[in-house]
């Protein structure tokens, strides 16, 4: 379970992007199906939601970067020391 957790956690990084940028499209289609009045009610949200979907996804799939490059040097170090 815990093996390869950096390839994971980048993955789980991809999930929360395309699950945000299908709820921000859901909400515009809502939006737009309730004519003007739908509309201007769901902007706000959209707006607040692209660049957030976006700073989070992106924040998880460095964190999981950070992780596999941690695991690269730890595993070279044992490498090393056993050498």
């Amino acid at each position: 379970m815990f093996n390869n957790i950096g390839r994971k956690i980048k993955i789980l990084g991809m999930v929360i992007f395309w699950l945000g940028m299908a709820l921000i499209a859901i909400l515009a289609v809502a939006g737009i199906s309730n004519g003007i009045a739908g509309l201007l009610a769901v902007v706000p949200a959209i707006i607040w939601l692209v660049p957030g979907v976006l700073v989070l996804s992106f924040m998880v799939v460095g964190f999981g970067e950070l992780v596999e490059h941690v695991q690269s040097i730890h595993w070279k170090m044992i490498d090393k020391a056993q050498e």
